[in-house]
This record gives structure tokens, C-alpha cells and sequence, in this order.
């Protein structure tokens, strides 16, 4: 599934990067292939440092 590859790039990133990409306290990432979006809060964010995460995915 598509947010499992997005996660997996998103985890390649340090979480305090990933902090300063969002933007109104979130990170959204668009599927420029199906334009699919996924918005991921702080929660989801500082939770890709352990082994489970709480994410928000709008599609």
C-alpha cells in the first residue's frame, strides 16, 4: 500500500526535520501519481522513531 512506501521515506528523515516541514502542524505528503494525500500530525511524526505510529491519512 501507498502510505506504508510514503512512511518508510518519511522514517529516513530525522524527526526534528521532519518537524520543520510541517506547516499549520502537520505534514502533508501528495502522491503526485494519484494525488492521493497524506497528512501525518506530531504524534505520527515523533512516533516514526518507535515501532508504532498514530497517523492520519486522507485519501
Amino acid at each position: 500500500m501507498l502510505v506504508e512506501k510514503v512512511e518508510r521515506t518519511l522514517r529516513s528523515f530525522p524527526v526534528d526535520e521532519l518537524m520543520t516541514m510541517r506547516e499549520e502542524g502537520v505534514l502533508r505528503v501528495t502522491c503526485e501519481f494519484c494525488k492521493a494525500e497524506y497528512i501525518f500530525d506530531d504524534a505520527a511524526l515523533a512516533g516514526f522513531g518507535t515501532l508504532h505510529s498514530s497517523k492520519k491519512s486522507v485519501t
